[in-house]
């Protein structure tokens, strides 16, 4: 164990306490179904004092019929009862509203039926705490027809109050009001009738002076008003009445009634007005039903938008919430908030994953003005409870949805917050026979993270946090499958035997330990994937990976490696680290000269990656799926919308998910905890990567489709946001959220993953940690072509994950105006390349509206350049284009490194020289000839794979000393020294090329099984070719017999990665090319760049790699018109073409050895 002393000169200070960061999370506490419902039956939740929850009814009987229905629970989820009350008649029988007092009792009313004979009557019971009926009270109306209980008060006192609506002689309803003593005796009934037909009374609200009733009342066949009626609580006179309306004639309906300290009331619902549709009309009224203000909103023109329920918070705002109809969304939910004085202060929607049903039905405000919603959310297939929580002012906290056992509707009815913390939601889930009632009781937990600095003030790890990966036998699978169990305590995750071990290792109890799921999307089902080029792998038991929050004072370094020394049991124990974001189409910035990064333009014409010859080969394709692990992207941007509408179904962002924030990344596009970062990082990537290409506004994306004829919108873009600010810091990552967004963007979908092709990962750590190592593994299996940015400190620090086995990670420095490698990209240690990075010639778009530009740098920047071009290469290398084979991560990579821009003979550096060095790792990439030598039929990469038994190893080393390293666990191997005996694997592999010629091949390790001959017993693939010729490979790799450990000594004798007898799977590709011999391409440096393209008056031409002598010049018309020849000497000219017509036309640039062309727009 690390002492503190030997670990203060790197971790020292904690932040001062304004540099506090604090994420708000919420978790299924416990779920109970009980009975059985109609699916038009609701339910009413209410909370006790001491945290108890009641529930109120309907259930089904065993003749068919329903009977009242009351249920109590204590604050863990136990049943303490539950009652049922059938009237005499034997019919339909239920629960509307329910309230709890001070000492327990529990007061219900509905509606019962009484004879056989008889109506509805409405009923009112009182039961202790026990659930012992105390009293039950039968009201029959003056007709004796239909009557029903439809809201309940209790004061102080003990006196029950209920609004219920009464059958008239007439037909109609009039509104009721009885009031009873806390023995059951009835004081008082009023009816109120004010038109002679119908009024339908919703809501009852008592206060110190006036008893209100707020409903609806019929004034037409077809028009109904609001109308509410007031009076006194003692002696139940009438007071006065009033009523509210649309502007049209219509269905006016209220949903909800409220009143506030000094006795204002609130109502809303909804009113027709011929022009808009149906609105949320909320109206304050004072005691006397005078009206003070009301609100109207109209979200969109004529479509309907619904008031279901409203609150008042301690500062006098009104919050309504309901749903509004969308014309491409289905509803959504919507909820707005209004001050004292009616002016509305803010907006919010929620639109579900199925972009269809979802509709808000209940609100709870807490003590701090804080605001929660409960509704229905259709996620695809079936509805779905969505229960969501807003601050004061607007910005949402957390969402979370609940989905029945049964997977059928689920839809939630009432909610409540109880005396605990707690939030209580009810509704009813559907099972294969009907629906039951479903309650769940939801924790919220406040995260706070606390940075650990170094001698440099830079954060490095969250203290009090340990992420801990334990061996899956000792979780419960139970809590892990409970998918919206977020969180915990320890002991409820693992089992006691690995609790008392961790207690007695660390000297204290972590029992009860704060407990946090790291993958809580992942279940015990999620066990197998499918890789990008089809294979079947197994997924590593990931949701046994938790973070614990350790007490005050307890050390993290020193925990961690106390418990690694636990192993099996405990997996792997580190911290939670930090890192940081390392920031010829009509597009405008094209044209304009602003994305020198692509294409040669006048000012800067050696910085860019020739994206003008790749686009002549493919512009990307929508079943490439990119995702850009940054801080979140503006996808409401013009550069994003397909359709032009701004909104999350017309952007080509197809998805994604806020990792810090644990929700959808859909809802909002104006709140910037979720999709706008605070300075645009995430959104500055995409653009570069994706932005819609060709469609006149912004930026060209590299992989942004063409927006031409079909118009074709490129790849698709996944939002992965991980980021978090903390003041003086912006734009922060944590382990934890990181690790679980690559592994889930790795896993296929049918794994619950999205199933990226690509990932853009432009943000760097500076310390190496174990989980999101194997995370970055786990990506490379699947077959994910994974982009890092090397960092911007300037030097050779090792970041990550770009410094993670190379065969994982394009490592990516940033460029400069001059194409070489900028000051402040990190360098060597495995750079593979560098693309653009230098504000001058990097544009993208912008966080700050739907219309904006904005420059970009950092290797930040150069990251998404690579993952663009990556994601054409895969569009077009695919099988879905003919290929035989989709392109493996390390076909990109190689193909990428052979053909890039070689920097070389720099006259201010020596450093450059030809082939691979350190400052820019083979080069600058080349899109343009990467696709170009890829593009059938010239050129193909064919995969060789074979599964062989492990035959004749060599004995090459024994009783050597092997090392299994601590931050990825072997199974059944301690960190620490071995004695092993190192064997040789050689096989040959037959290949049929046909008459095709290799140009270059090289292994696939994300296919194959076998290790290296480094002596640390790393567990991953790592091969060698040996040679290869027109017909076969050969092959090698290294197993190993590890006999005994050293300190404390262990007898092992077990080989590793394979025994002899085994089957063991190597895997390669071959570079092909079926030019005929003779007519092969040169792989020089030879380039020709034309700008700019399109152009007005002039064309520059500029030739690089060229040998001396004449050049031909040649400009014709499609149809091969040769309209200008020139001669020259030069490597660069200027064509004069302000005298053609605007169109397309073809230059052809003939020298003595090569013959080169582009096509040029002239505007």
């Amino acid at each position: 164990m690390k002492t503190l002393s030997k670990i203060s000169a790197l971790f020292v200070v904690i932040f001062a306490y304004h540099f506090l960061q604090a994420q708000q999370m919420v978790s299924e506490h416990w779920y109970d179904n009980q009975g059985s419902q109609a699916f038009f039956q609701k339910s009413v939740v209410r909370s006790d004092a001491s945290g108890n929850a009641h529930i109120a009814g309907a259930t089904l009987n065993q003749n068919g019929n329903y009977d009242l229905y009351l249920a109590k629970y204590n604050a863990s989820g136990v049943l303490l009862w539950d009652v049922v009350y059938a009237g005499a008649g034997g019919w339909h029988d239920a629960a509307a509203d329910l309230r709890v007092d001070a000492s327990g009792n529990v007061y219900v009313t509905g509606s019962v039926f009484t004879s056989s004979n008889d109506s509805n009557d409405v009923v009112t019971l009182k039961y202790n705490a026990s659930g012992v009926l105390q009293w039950d009270e039968i009201y029959n109306g003056s007709s004796s027809l239909n009557d029903g209980g439809t809201s309940l008060q209790v004061d102080a006192s003990g006196n029950v109050y209920v609004s219920a609506f009464t059958q008239d002689a007439n037909n109609g309803s009039d509104f009721l009001l009885l009031k009873y003593d806390n023995s059951g005796s009835l004081l008082l009934n009023q009816q109120f009738d004010l038109n002679n037909v119908h009024d339908v009374p919703v809501s009852l609200i008592v206060t110190s002076t006036r008893l209100a009733i707020a409903g609806a009342t019929q004034v037409g066949v077809t028009d109904w008003d609001y109308l509410y009626v007031a009076y006194h609580p003692v002696n139940g006179s009438y007071i006065s009445h009033s009523t509210s309306t649309g502007g049209t004639a219509g269905f006016d309906k209220v949903h909800d009634l409220q009143t506030d300290a000094s006795g204002n009331f609130y109502l809303t619902g909804t009113v027709f007005n011929a022009s808009t549709g149906y609105d949320i009309l909320t109206v304050k009224l004072d005691d006397n039903l005078n009206v003070i203000w009301s609100a109207n909103y109209n979200s969109t023109s004529t479509m309907n938008d619904v008031g279901n329920a409203l609150a008042v918070d301690n500062a006098g705002n009104v919050i309504v919430t309901g749903f509004s109809e969308t014309s491409t969304e289905g509803t959504n939910y919507v909820t707005i908030q209004y001050n004292s004085s009616g002016t509305q202060q803010w907006v919010k929607t929620f639109n579900g994953e199925g972009n269809a049903a979802d509709t808000a039905r209940a609100i709870a405000v807490d003590a701090n003005n804080n605001v929660y919603i409960t509704g229905s959310s259709f996620n695809g297939s079936t509805e779905d409870f969505y229960t969501t929580k807003y601050k004061s002012n607007g910005t949402e906290l957390w969402g979370i949805a609940f989905n029945g056992t049964k997977n059928g509707d689920d839809h939630a009815f009432d909610i409540a917050l109880d005396s605990l913390g707690g939030v209580l939601v009810s509704g009813q889930s559907q099972t294969q026979t009907g629906f039951e009632y479903a309650t769940i009781r939801y924790e919220e937990y406040e995260n706070t993270y606390i940075p650990v600095l170094d001698s440099n003030d830079t954060p490095v790890y969250n203290d009090r946090e340990l992420i801990i990966m334990f061996d899956s036998a000792v979780v419960s699978k139970t809590e892990v499958n409970r998918i919206h169990k977020r969180f915990g305590l320890l002991e409820e995750f693992v089992d006691t035997t690995t609790i008392n071990l961790i207690n007695a290792k660390l000297g204290l109890d972590l029992s009860r330990a704060k407990t946090i799921k790291v993958f809580d999307w992942m279940t015990t089902a999620d066990s197998l994937s499918i890789t990008r080029l089809g294979d079947t792998i197994k997924i590593p038991p990931f949701w046994a990976t938790f973070v614990v929050k350790l007490p005050t004072g307890l050390d993290v370094m020193e925990t961690a490696d106390s418990l690694n020394t636990l192993r099996p049991t405990v997996y792997l124990a580190e911290p939670n680290y930090i890192g940081f974001l390392t920031s010829l189409p009509n597009d405008p910035e094209f044209t304009g000269g602003n994305q020198a990064s692509l294409h040669p333009t006048q000012q800067y014409s050696n910085a860019h990656i020739n994206m003008d010859s790749a686009w002549d080969i493919s512009t990307g394709n929508s079943y490439i799926k990119v995702g850009v692990y940054d801080s979140g992207i503006n996808w409401a941007h013009n550069d994003f919308s397909t359709d032009g509408s701004n909104t999350w179904n017309g952007s080509k962002i197809k998805g994604g998910w806020d990792f810090y924030n644990n929700k959808d990344i859909k809802n909002d596009p104006n709140n910037d905890n979720y999709t706008l970062s605070s300075h645009g990082h995430g959104t500055r990537s995409a653009g570069i990567i994706g932005a819609l290409r060709n469609n006149s506004k912004n930026v060209a994306g590299i992989s942004g489709g063409n927006g031409g004829g079909s118009y074709d919108y490129g790849t698709e873009l996944i939002d992965a946001k991980l980021s978090l600010s903390l003041q003086g810091y912006t734009e922060l990552v944590l382990t934890l959220h990181v690790a679980s967004a690559i592994i889930k963007g790795a896993t296929s979908i049918s794994s619950n993953g999205y199933g990226l092709h690509v990932m853009n990962n432009s943000y760097a750590f500076s310390t190496s940690s174990g989980m999101l190592k194997q995370a970055a593994h786990f990506a490379n299996l699947n077959q994910v072509s994974f982009v890092a940015s090397s960092g911007n400190d300037g030097n050779t620090s090792m970041k990550y994950p770009a410094s993670y086995f190379d065969s994982w990670v394009m490592k990516v420095g940033a460029s400069d105006t001059a194409g070489v490698k900028i000051g402040f990209s990190v360098y060597g240690n495995g750079l593979d390349f560098i693309a653009p990075g230098d504000t001058h010639i990097v544009m993208s778009v912008s966080k700050s509206s739907v219309s904006a530009s904005a420059k970009f740098s950092g290797t930040s920047a150069a990251a998404p350049h690579v993952s663009g071009v990556a994601s054409l290469m895969l569009s077009r290398h695919n099988t879905q284009q003919g290929y035989a084979n989709n392109l493996a991560p390390e076909d990109v990579e190689n193909v990428l490194e052979k053909y890039a821009y070689d920097i070389k003979n720099i006259q201010w550096d020596q450093d450059y020289i030809p082939g691979y060095d350190a400052k820019s790792g083979w080069g600058r990439i080349n899109a343009g000839k990467a696709m170009h030598m890829i593009n059938m039929p010239d050129y193909e990469v064919k995969h060789v794979t074979s599964v062989q038994s492990i035959s004749n190893p060599s004995l090459v080393q024994q009783a050597c000393t092997v090392l299994v390293p601590n931050d990825y666990y072997l199974q059944n191997l301690s960190p620490g020294l071995y004695l092993a005996d190192m064997y040789k694997v050689t096989v040959t592999i037959s290949h049929n090329i046909g008459n095709a010629s290799i140009l270059n091949a090289w292994v696939r390790n994300s296919s194959s099984s076998l290790w290296s001959n480094s002596l640390v017993l790393n567990p991953w693939a790592d091969i060698t070719l040996e040679s290869y010729n027109s017909s076969s490979a050969t092959l090698s790799a290294y197993i190993y017999f590890v006999k005994e450990k050293f300190f404390p000594w262990q007898m092992i004798y077990t080989w590793y990665p394979n025994a002899p007898g085994d089957a063991a799977k190597w895997a390669y590709s071959l570079h092909l090319s079926h030019v005929p011999q003779g007519e092969e391409e040169k792989t020089s440096d030879k380039e020709m760049a034309v700008f700019p393209n399109p152009a007005n008056t002039v064309l520059n031409i500029q030739l690089s790699g060229t040998t001396s002598g004449s050049k031909q010049i040649e400009l014709s018309s499609l149809e091969g018109k040769i309209l200008l020849t020139a001669f020259t000497k030069e490597n660069t000219s200027v064509l004069d073409i302000a005298d053609l017509a605007k169109g397309v036309y073809v230059l052809k640039v003939k020298t003595e050895e090569d013959t080169f062309v582009r096509k040029i727009i002239k505007q």
